[in-house]
């Protein structure tokens, strides 16, 4: 049956004792299996320490940090995700708007900056504004 977490793979907790329980680790195999075979998606990814790491700019408001350093390797996989149709890709960070729309406001993500206080949809394609 469907455990506590509705996503089909039964309970998705191990109990250590009464008071603490861990996470199970997830299979690497089912959730591909799972993903690929799902018709809508919602991923939706922290940036700072899961995608990029910040650099650090003297003089810069928010602490100094002042530069988004995603790898091209990172920003590929990022458009290919959000341009799936079957994906909707949100990115969330403590960045500035600012930031966020250098970094990635020329892809198909919904953008959270500010911890989530600002969030834009990606600005519809070609294709998306004919239909």
């Amino acid at each position: 049956g469907r455990g506590r977490g509705g996503g089909g793979g039964g309970d998705r907790t191990r109990i250590i004792d009464e008071r603490i329980s861990m996470p199970v680790q997830l299979s690497v195999h089912q959730v591909k299996k799972e993903f690929s075979s799902a018709t809508k998606r919602l991923v939706i990814y922290g940036v700072h320490g899961t995608l990029s790491h910040t650099i650090r700019q003297e003089g810069l408001p928010n602490r100094g940090f002042g530069i988004l350093n995603i790898t091209s390797s990172v920003m590929a996989d990022i458009r290919s995700l959000a341009e799936d149709p079957n994906t909707t890709l949100v990115l969330l960070s403590n960045a500035t708007r600012a930031m966020m729309e250098k970094a990635f406001g020329d892809t198909q993500a919904w953008l959270g900056a500010e911890n989530g206080y600002f969030l834009s949809e990606p600005i519809p394609t070609i294709e998306q504004q004919q239909q």
